[in-house]
């Protein structure tokens, strides 16, 4: 019992040490209101959207106001800029408005190109197609020409073997004679209209090349002409936008509370 007595002094003495050195913290209950101001509730300024000056006030220091209370007139150092803003406005709808009716027709003669394209390489075709069969019909004429002028050969001799032996007239041969000379002129004119068919065939081919090469280029352009008008209306569209926020901040000049409150100062001068 004296040992357990001796070991219970002993540790109390040490837990009463330890207490010494473990942090303390006192709390003390009470009644009272915290009051968290929400953003809105805040004080606030209110700022202008343009520069300018104070044409009037409606409120003086301390004035109580509910939400969209007017609280003062602005205008603009310049009086006449709305008016300026909506001339400039109106001069870039009709630059717009010119833009979009040569996109409009710059699309419309394309259609029409492609569609006179179409019809020009036909008409060409068809042209090429008639000097092939020209050439054709040269070529067969030809051919004709020559199994004439090597019949009438062997006429003409045939009738000389047989007027040197008595048995035809020298008219007989004469008449041989003229007949071969014809075959052979109408072999040159032959062979004349073939070289004409060819030559026509071939420029006829170089003109089909030239109409699809003129087409393409009147295409090209037109297609170019209409992405620049495309371009154009974009940019005028983009600047139409900016006068139209222009012309809405210089619109705003009459300043409104933007909720219930006090006028705590005036920053601009009366």
């Amino acid at each position: 019992a004296r040992v357990v007595a001796w070991w219970m002094i002993v540790l109390f003495l040490l837990i009463a040490a330890g207490l010494a050195f473990v942090p303390w913290q006192q709390n003390l209950p009470g009644a009272g209101k915290v009051v968290a101001y929400v953003p809105v509730e805040r004080q606030q300024t209110i700022d202008t959207p343009v520069e300018g000056r104070v044409l009037r006030w409606h409120v003086t220091e301390g004035t109580q106001l509910k939400a969209g209370t007017l609280v003062l007139e602005i205008t603009d150092n310049d009086p006449e800029i709305l008016d300026r803003l909506y001339r400039e406005r109106d001069a870039l709808n009709a630059r717009l408005r010119a833009a979009e009716d040569r996109e409009r027709s710059l699309g419309e003669r394309l259609v029409g190109l492609d569609g006179s394209r179409r019809n020009a390489i036909e008409a060409a075709a068809s042209r090429v197609g008639m000097s092939a069969e020209s050439v054709r019909q040269s070529e067969r004429s030809v051919e004709s020409a020559e199994a004439s002028l090597t019949a009438a050969r062997l006429n003409v001799n045939r009738q000389k073997q047989l007027n040197s032996r008595g048995l035809n007239s020298v008219r007989s041969v004469e008449v041989a004679t003229m007949e071969f000379d014809r075959a052979v002129a109408e072999l040159e004119r032959a062979r004349a209209a073939l070289e004409a068919a060819r030559v026509e065939r071939k420029a006829l081919e170089s003109d089909r090349e030239k109409v699809q090469t003129d087409f393409v280029a009147s295409i090209n352009d037109a297609k170019a002409s209409r992405a620049s008008a495309l371009a154009e209306i974009a940019s005028i569209r983009g600047s139409l936008q900016q006068m139209d926020m222009k012309v809405a901040r210089q619109s705003t000049q009459r300043i409104t509370a933007p909720r219930d409150g006090t006028i705590l100062r005036l920053l601009a001068q009366p």
